[in-house]
Order: structure tokens, then sequence, then C-alpha cells
């Protein structure tokens, strides 16, 4: 009787052995087939045979680490909504360098700081009535959000940094995809963050106080 036991228990351990590990695969990223070895005894010959195939998924976007000086609904860094620019310059540091263009606006241009400021590369600043009035993210520029929120994101990645936030807008006059970010506080409800999409990511975005950040053409 003890005999005939010790084949099963050999079986059932093979068995044990084979099932164990399944645990540290990973199926969202990769999946992996493998076949079994054959060996025949009688003719002291192995026959051995294993294919191998692996599958990534990838998730539309990027994931950014925030900035070191970001954009909030109010400016960014030291550079905040309704400044001067004068103002602004001294409390960032440098000269924000742009004038008005009378074929264009006399009441409202752009400025943006020095190329030997990294910080803002990609970023410049509208003036409305000789008040900054808001931020614009756009091309290289790697300025983000708090959050983390910026150039290159996906949609998915932005409604889940701001659940219940975000809601349809019209980002540029052309059209196109755009949210806009609405503050839950009742003191920023003036504020917006707008974003806008190009091939299902972030392109550009701009922040700061209404009316200005809606302008869909900028100055004009």
């Amino acid at each position: 009787m003890g005999a005939r036991l010790i084949p099963w228990l050999t079986v059932l351990a093979l068995f044990g052995a084979a099932c164990s590990g399944d645990e540290a695969a990973d199926p969202p990223t990769s999946s992996t087939t493998s076949s079994s070895t054959t060996s025949t005894t009688a003719t002291t010959s192995t026959t051995s045979t294993t294919s191998t195939t692996t599958t990534t998924t990838r998730t539309p976007g990027v994931t950014l680490a925030p900035s070191t000086i970001f954009v909030t609904t109010g400016g960014m860094g030291p550079i905040r909504v309704g400044m001067g620019v004068e103002e602004a310059s001294e409390a960032a540091g440098f000269p924000l360098e742009g004038e008005p263009n009378p074929d264009v606006s006399d009441t409202c241009y752009h400025v943006s700081a020095p190329a030997d400021q990294p910080d803002y590369a990609g970023v410049s600043f509208m003036v409305l009535d000789d008040e900054i009035a808001r931020v614009e993210v756009s091309g290289d520029g790697a300025a983000t959000t708090r959050s983390g929120a910026g150039v290159g994101i996906s949609e998915d990645q932005l409604r889940a940094m701001f659940p219940g936030q975000l809601q349809p807008t019209e980002g540029l006059a052309g059209g196109g995809t755009a949210f806009e970010f609405v503050p839950e506080d009742e003191a920023d409800l003036e504020y917006r963050v707008i974003f806008i999409f190009e091939d299902a990511v972030v392109s550009q975005y701009r922040a700061g106080i209404l009316p200005g950040v809606a302008f869909t053409e900028g100055c004009l």
C-alpha cells in the first residue's frame, strides 16, 4: 500500500511546483507563454522547446513632476495676476520683455522672461489694461500646475487630478478640444485654468482671471 502512494505523492509535488509563482506576473503590462520540456529516458535524449511572447501596454500622455515654479489660477511663482509689468518684474527679479503693438491693440499685449530664465521657457504673460491678466504655457514649456498638470498629459490624467472640476469650453477660436478648471473656493470663482488638447494630449494651457483668460484669440 505504501509503495503505491509514492507515485501519487510525486505527481502532486510536481503539480504544486508548476502552479507556484503566478502572483509575480503583471497581467496589465505583460503576458508570457512557455512550453514544457519533454524527456525520453529510453533513448537517453532530451527535446526542449521554449517560446516567449511579451506585450506591453502604454498609457497615452506622460507623467509630469511639478515644476519648481508652478502655475496657479492667480499667476506663476512671484508673478501674479493683477500686477503691472514693472511690479511683476521687480517681484521676479528680472525684466519682463514686451510692449504693445498699436496695429493689434493699444490695451492688450504679451510679455515674457529673458532667455536666461529656463523656468519660464515657453511661458508668456498677457497684459490687459496695464495689468497681467493671464499666464500662457505652450510648446516646450515645462511649467506645470501644483498638481503636475502641464503640456503633454492626457485627458484621463487631467480628469484624475481635478475630479468634478473640469468642463468643456472653447479653447481657441478655431475650435478643438478644451477643458477649463473651475475653482471650488467662492473667492476664486473669477479665475480659470484652460487646457487645450491636440492629438489627445495637452498642447497648451493658460491660467488667469476672467474675462482675459477666456479670450480665444489672444490680444485683438
